[in-house]
């Protein structure tokens, strides 16, 4: 356990599955105090039980992120139940795969609200909050996507550079303020994302991906981790 992380307040956003619930665990596990946001559903209910008992407990809020109203009832609960926001985890996304000439604007416009816009309402507070207490730690889980193309993924692709342009111009800002920003950028992982079961044992694992969080946050604050990329270890 990482005694320099205990009792700081991590607020990891699409956390009931995936990457997103392995970073909530793992955080929790390290003794920090997460808040859990992802929208309705058994598996949040699920984790709710899990954060109650972990060493330092946390809680979780069902939320739409794409609503405006909906994060700022997040943050006034956040600030009424735990007073503070040092580590802000931006999990949250969906993933489509269909032919360009396909793309419905329907389509573009869900992915592009959930990856990037939901991304900016979450981001802003909590860096306001971060600001005024002099210190905090800003992680987006983006893709490989953000680097490079995929075919028949034209919206997450597009979706996913904003995501890392968005980091970069925000670790720029915040230079020298305290607030450290970190792009973590997983190529395939063994999630449900984009298949009906999570069955590929020779990918990484969302808890890879969630030591590399932790890791990234336990640097002495010195030091700074702005992009690291994770890949398959063969292939």
């Amino acid at each position: 356990m990482a005694d320099e992380l205990r009792g700081r307040v991590a607020l990891v956003t699409g956390a009931s599955r995936g990457i997103g619930r392995a970073v909530a665990r793992d955080l929790a596990a390290a003794g920090l105090r997460v808040v859990a946001v992802a929208r309705p559903s058994a598996d949040l209910d699920a984790l709710a039980t899990e954060l109650g008992s972990a060493p330092v407990p946390g809680f979780v809020v069902p939320a739409d992120l794409r609503e405006e109203a909906s994060v700022g009832a997040l943050f006034d609960e956040l600030d009424a139940r735990a007073g503070r926001v040092d580590v802000l985890v931006n999990n949250a996304g969906i993933a489509r795969q269909e032919p360009f000439v396909d793309v419905s604007v329907e389509a573009w416009r869900a992915v592009l609200a959930t990856n990037l816009d939901a991304v900016f309402l979450v981001t802003q507070p909590a860096v306001r909050r971060m600001l005024a207490q002099g210190a905090g730690d800003v992680v987006f889980v983006a893709s490989d996507a953000a680097i490079r193309g995929i075919a028949g993924m034209a919206h997450y692709c597009a979706s996913k550079h904003a995501v890392l342009g968005f980091a970069r111009a925000l670790s720029a800002e915040l230079k020298a303020s305290g607030v450290r920003v970190t792009t973590i950028m997983p190529g395939p992982v063994n999630t449900t994302i984009l298949r009906a079961e999570a069955d590929r044992a020779d990918l990484p694992q969302p808890e890879d991906v969630a030591a590399t969080v932790r890791y990234a946050l336990t640097l002495p604050r010195r030091a700074e981790v702005r992009e690291l990329l994770i890949m398959p270890a063969q292939g």
